[in-house]
């Protein structure tokens, strides 16, 4: 029996979870009443809490696979790694809303010739025009006429009613068009509302007279759908064109390119289990080669678990065109092969947001319990970067704030204790002006100039090694907010000094000598593209001075009707710009970003440098006291 595979992506909100719901609801998996509200596939507590889910999930019913991934920009990478376990995808719209920046995205991560399109929400009055405008942007998008009434691969659909209908629902009908299908759509759903329903009680053998009853009778979610995905089996899909290099001779067993916990609140490497897309027969206790872009090593397969609707079950064997968890030491995203090899990268979603996190206890069974958790992290989220720093916090690097709530909620609930300082603000100083200074005793004698300049250049007179080791020392960690100094030439020329006394004596003269170039701090930018429908495109210029950016240029998408916006953002107001124009484009923009450089601006950003130095624990205030001998700075 051949299986399929289905990734379910989606738009934030479109409805995509709750199309699952409705799956679980046409097989008696849950009561067709809770679908919708169930959520069933969002298991962990801040998925509930939030709305929005936050992982992949995978699901078997009746031998076909489902994998529900998250529509929030932050997991983007997940869906990419859903896409290489994948026979076919189900790429869900609501018709109300229609194409979202948001959604140009996602097409990059399926296979439009294994697509179905979901038409969500079609119980919506709608102009039918709408629609049909809907379905040309979606087929400008891919770069072809893919998605066609007659090809079946179009599901006009009720997600929270669990309806919905294809062409072959209505292959008997001469007048068989996706215009006449939505009319029959809308048909349904006012006689229901209006009551209007003897007939179809008849019928249809219809008990209760509720939206999801009549819809899950009539127009039947799950068939529908698998319907219309069984008419793309006759389309081939080559699952190795982006994962290795054709001129492999070897047997590929699988890739797997996600990870779960056995049990949820365990946060350790033997609790880890790899879900895999097996392509031929693989036993326990056979050994593998398991290989990724960085390299290869063999791993012996210590247990297999099947899918059994959203539980694992163990077995001794997996079977070809399945979807499997196995046990033992692999790498993450890797290929097993019985030859050793390397797989091509998957494209990983560049860590945006930086914040760091201290625990409260630091002794060492606590301090290797935390690394042991944020190893098994590593596994478990893609884009993940931890750094631990010389003030014994922990710089965690990711995708989002809405990801790194999500690792603080693992780690709590791994019973860690710790606290969250703050942002991490990313800045370096320079010099703004010429500064020249002499220093002259009857030990030494000197001069020092500071210059600005396109980079960072040192110049030392010969024969002074002591003077390079000052200086190196000094440009790592300037005066302002012990960063590195860039984009700033600094000479030292020495007459006559002693190598003994000289290092200390240049250090403070290269720090009094700086601090008169009017120095400032200059933070790293994010090269970012912002995807926006002309409706805001106003308020997003309104707000983009207010975050220091840069623009370099704006694209206008005619056919889809939004905007590109490329342009720099700072790196310490990356996540409020995300806030605030997802609130100002009421949740409908879409940001990407990468890192690119620190930036010297028209801008002036002396203002953050008290704020860094009480983040970094170094500020020091003067306090006045009317006794002068008791006079003393006060650390805060």
């Amino acid at each position: 029996m051949i299986k399929n595979i289905t990734v379910i992506v989606a738009h934030i909100d479109h409805g995509k979870t709750t199309l699952v719901d409705s799956f679980l609801a046409s097989k008696n998996y849950i009561p067709s009443t809770l679908a919708g509200e169930m959520r069933y596939l969002d298991s962990r507590e801040d998925e509930q809490l939030r709305g929005i889910t936050l992982k992949n999930s995978f699901l078997e019913i009746e031998g076909e696979y489902y994998i529900d991934t998250p529509g929030h920009v932050d997991f983007g990478a997940l869906i990419h790694s859903a896409s290489f376990l994948a026979d076919n995808f189900i790429l869900v719209i609501d018709i109300a809303e229609g194409i979202m920046p948001r959604t140009v995205s996602l097409i990059k991560f399926i296979d439009k010739n294994k697509t179905v399109l979901i038409l969500n929400k079609a119980d919506k009055a709608v102009e039918y025009s709408e629609i049909e405008s809907l379905v040309y942007q979606i087929n400008n998008l891919v770069g072809e006429e893919v998605f066609q009434w007659s090809k079946n691969n179009i599901v006009l659909c009720t997600a929270k009613n669990c309806g919905a209908v294809n062409f072959n629902y209505f292959k008997a009908s001469k007048k068989n068009t996706l215009k006449n299908a939505y009319k029959a759509f809308q048909l349904l759903y006012k006689k229901i509302i209006d009551g209007d329903t003897e007939k179809l009680k008849e019928k249809y053998k219809i008990k209760v007279n509720t939206l999801k009853n009549y819809f899950s009778v009539i127009f039947p979610v799950s068939s529908t759908i698998n319907n219309s995905i069984s008419c793309l089996m006759n389309v081939d899909r080559d699952p190795f064109e982006f994962i290795i290099e054709k001129e492999f001779k070897g047997t590929i067993y699988g890739i797997t390119t996600y990870c779960l916990l056995k049990k949820q609140t365990s946060l350790k490497r033997q609790n880890v289990v790899f879900v895999t897309r097996i392509f031929n027969k693989l036993k326990t206790g056979e050994c593998v080669f398991c290989c990724t872009s960085n390299g290869y090593k063999k791993v012996e397969v210590e247990k297999i678990f099947n899918f059994t609707g959203e539980d694992l079950i163990e077995t001794n064997e997996a079977m070809p065109n399945t979807l499997v968890c196995l046990k033992g030491d692999f790498l993450k995203d890797s290929l097993l092969t019985s030859l050793e090899c390397h797989k091509k990268p998957l494209k990983n979603l560049f860590p945006l947001y930086l914040a760091k996190i201290r625990l409260k206890d630091l002794s060492n069974e606590n301090l290797e319990k935390f690394k042991e958790s944020l190893k098994t992290l590593g596994l478990l989220e893609h884009s993940l970067k931890v750094h631990k720093n010389r003030y014994n916090e922990f710089e965690i690097k990711c995708c989002g704030i809405v990801q790194f709530e999500k690792i603080c909620e693992d780690l709590r609930n791994n019973d860690l204790e710790f606290s969250i300082i703050s942002d991490c603000k990313k800045f370096k100083e320079f010099a703004r002006n010429t500064a020249y200074k002499k220093f002259i005793t009857d030990n030494y004698d000197f001069l020092i100039n500071v210059e600005p300049s396109d980079e960072l250049e040192v110049h030392v007179s010969s024969g002074y090694g002591v003077a390079y080791s000052a200086l190196k020392v000094f440009v790592n960690e300037g005066p302002l907010i012990r960063e590195s100094i860039i984009k700033t030439k600094i000479t030292i020329e020495i007459k006559r000094g002693s190598s003994v006394s000289l290092f200390g004596i240049l250090k403070q003269a290269l720090t009094e000598t700086f601090l008169e170039s009017n120095p400032s701090i200059c933070p790293l930018y994010y090269d970012t593209k912002i995807y926006i429908t002309t409706q805001y495109l106003g308020n997003i210029y309104t707000l983009l001075p207010k975050l220091y950016y840069v623009i370099k240029e704006e694209v206008y998408d005619e056919e889809n009707d939004f905007f590109i916006i490329y342009c720099k953002i700072p790196q310490f107001l990356f996540k409020e710009a995300v806030d605030q124009i997802y609130t100002q484009s009421k949740g409908t923009a879409y940001l990407e970003g990468i890192e690119d450089d620190f930036l010297i601006t028209e801008y002036n950003f002396s203002e953050y440098i008290t704020t860094i130095l009480k983040d970094k624990g170094l500020y020091k205030e003067e306090k006045i006291v009317e006794d002068a001998s008791k006079q003393r700075t006060m650390r805060m």
